[in-house]
């Protein structure tokens, strides 16, 4: 299942994030493919982008935005695990 695909990590440093993440706003951050050559550079272009991948982080936020939004506004989920977000 999508799960199977989902490794999640703490802090994530070079993210356009970070600066969200340091003033204490919670933040998610979706990498399909992990650090790569192109990663926040000019070649990191259309070409660079696996469709695969990008199915599997689409999937992935869905299934986090209707969680979410399913949610209290006031809830915050900062241990969620990959079964959490794609139930089988």
């Amino acid at each position: 299942g999508l799960g199977d695909n989902i490794q999640m990590y703490g802090y994530f440093p070079g993210g356009d994030h970070v600066p969200f993440f340091e003033a204490g706003v919670p933040t998610v951050t979706v990498v399909s493919s992990g650090r790569h050559p192109h990663f926040h550079q000019p070649s990191d272009t259309l070409e660079s982008i696996q469709p695969a991948n990008l199915a599997i982080a689409t999937k992935f936020l869905f299934s986090l935005i209707t969680l979410l939004a399913d949610q209290p506004q006031t809830a915050c989920h900062p241990q969620l695990t990959p079964k959490d977000l794609c139930p089988e």
